[in-house]
């Protein structure tokens, strides 16, 4: 069975969930108060999830064209449209956060990982931060070949290996053809699929 990446497409706008954004006498980033304590003390990155059971604030604003996007700090959100696809598709290992006063999009998470052989993976890992264990960064997606597939043809699928950025945590899909034939057929926007390798 062929796999693909699910790429997103670049945002006008900024959208953060942990972070608050101001432009007023320059730019700066600061991240939300309730999440502070969660902090790696050296390298200042968090576990996201654990900040997401802390819940989310009421004030976030997304700012979205597409049906499918990724905010800043590395989650994937999804529109009505893809979210009652995905339900009616019955895909299965994955899960819907709410957004507190955001009626169109969901935060997509799966509910299992599946397992990467470290060994075999190809990826490349920068700056490891001994106090936390989180890397600075990582290059290149996992190969095909490393990751436990499910034996499902409809089926979105998260390898458990972190892809870092300086922020923290991206969360990148890999989507089975006949999931993608079904996303291209109702014309879901706002992505692209690499074939994985």
């Amino acid at each position: 069975m062929n796999y693909f990446w699910l790429y997103h497409k670049d945002l006008r706008d900024n959208n953060w969930l942990f972070y608050n954004e101001t432009i007023e006498n320059g730019w700066s980033l600061r991240i939300r108060e309730r999440y502070a304590k969660l902090r790696c003390s050296k390298c200042k990155k968090f576990d996201e999830i654990k900040a997401l059971k802390l819940g989310l604030e009421d004030n976030i604003k997304l700012k979205c064209k597409y049906d499918i996007f990724i905010t800043d700090d590395g989650f994937i959100c999804v529109n009505q449209k893809v979210k009652k696809l995905l339900e009616k598709l019955k895909v299965k290992n994955i899960k819907f956060i709410n957004i507190p006063n955001e009626k169109q999009f969901s935060i997509l998470l799966p509910k299992k990982e599946a397992k990467v052989d470290m060994k075999k993976c190809g990826m490349k890992f920068y700056k490891l931060c001994k106090s936390c264990g989180r890397y600075g960064y990582t290059l290149y997606n996992p190969l095909l070949s490393s990751i436990k597939l499910p034996k499902s043809l409809m089926q979105m699928v998260f390898p458990n290996i972190n892809f870092e950025n300086g922020y923290g945590r991206i969360y990148i899909y890999l989507l089975s053809e006949d999931l993608v034939n079904k996303f291209k057929a109702a014309k879901v926007t706002g992505v692209e699929y690499d074939k994985a390798r």
